[in-house]
Formats: C-alpha cells, sequence, structure tokens
C-alpha cells in the first residue's frame, strides 16, 4: 500500500466515531517525507476537545498506525 492509501484507511476507522458526534476529519495532503495535513469539518470546528482530539486521538494514533507518517498538521 502507499502512505496515502495507510493514511485513508485510518481515517475511515476514526471518522466512524467522529461523524456519530456530527464531526469529520479530511485528509488535505500527504507528502512524500510523511508530512500529513488534516482539516477537521463541521462539529469538529466548534467542539472545545477538538485539539485535544487532534493531537491524541488522530495524530498521535496515525503515528503509530503508520510509521511512515512522520508529522500531522491540522489545517483550516
Amino acid at each position: 500500500m502507499t502512505l496515502r492509501l495507510d493514511v485513508e484507511e485510518f481515517l475511515e476507522r476514526v471518522n466512524m466515531s467522529l461523524v456519530a458526534d456530527g464531526g469529520e476529519a479530511e485528509l488535505v495532503d500527504v507528502s512524500k517525507t510523511g508530512e500529513v495535513k488534516i482539516r477537521l469539518k463541521y462539529s469538529c470546528c466548534e467542539c472545545d476537545n477538538a485539539n485535544s482530539c487532534f493531537q491524541k486521538t488522530i495524530a498521535g494514533m496515525l503515528k503509530l498506525k503508520v510509521p511512515a507518517v512522520k508529522s500531522v498538521i491540522k489545517v483550516d
């Protein structure tokens, strides 16, 4: 699999939980160097826990599950 496909597969699983709360994580870009850019959408934009959720649940778990990911950046 390619890095992009691995990240997309991970986000599909994460989005199952986020969609239940009215949110979504959208993949914006994956660089060849392992930098991943993700945008939080819908209710995630207004959630008080969005930054914590992004850092721990999305960025942290993504790096564990897909070791080729070197950094995860939240974009607006």
